[in-house]
């Protein structure tokens, strides 16, 4: 029924955060952050292999604007507004300069990756929750709900059209 699938979406969901999240310090993106500029691969599962993937190419058709290598800059800023004060101007264009060149390199067999530079750390912001919720659309749509719409914090992933064939209506509130 419903309460499973549902039940099994959540899962999911949860099963995501634990491999993409930058707060879990336990996630493999932590993990990788914290081999930042050290050489060592670190090995990681599909979805953060298929994100990274999608950023890469998000990040040249962007030409660099859209880049998830900021994670030491959001540290910065995190610390700015916990201190209450700038932080330090400097070292943000050192970092930008730093994290526009090759910040990671995979294993030949695609399995491990590596950050090649400590200024390159991993935060995929709302492009992980976009990930996480098309990934928990598909889960729907597998186990039989064809329509569905999914938010994972304010990102939202639903299916073309609603079960009476006319378009989603969505309001803000």
């Amino acid at each position: 029924g419903i309460s499973k699938a549902v039940k099994k979406a959540f899962q999911l969901a949860t099963e995501l955060e634990s491999q993409l999240s930058d707060y879990q310090t336990q996630s493999e993106l932590s993990q990788v952050n914290r081999l930042a500029g050290s050489g060592s691969f670190y090995p990681i599962h599909e979805p953060l292999r298929a994100i990274l993937k999608e950023s890469l190419i998000a990040q040249k058709l962007s030409n660099g604007a859209l880049n998830v290598f900021v994670g030491r800059q959001i540290a910065y800023w995190r610390q700015a507004r916990k201190l209450q004060q700038m932080p330090n101007v400097i070292a943000l264009t050192e970092l930008a300069k730093k994290i526009q060149g090759q910040c990671l390199a995979f294993s030949s067999d695609s399995t491990q990756i590596r950050l090649t530079d400590s200024a390159c750390q991993l935060d995929l912001g709302s492009v992980g929750k976009g990930f996480v919720a098309q990934r928990v659309l598909e889960e729907l749509k597998l186990t039989g709900f064809p329509y569905a719409l999914v938010d994972a914090g304010g990102k939202i992933a639903m299916t073309s059209q609603g079960p009476t064939d006319l378009p989603w209506q969505v309001a803000v509130e």
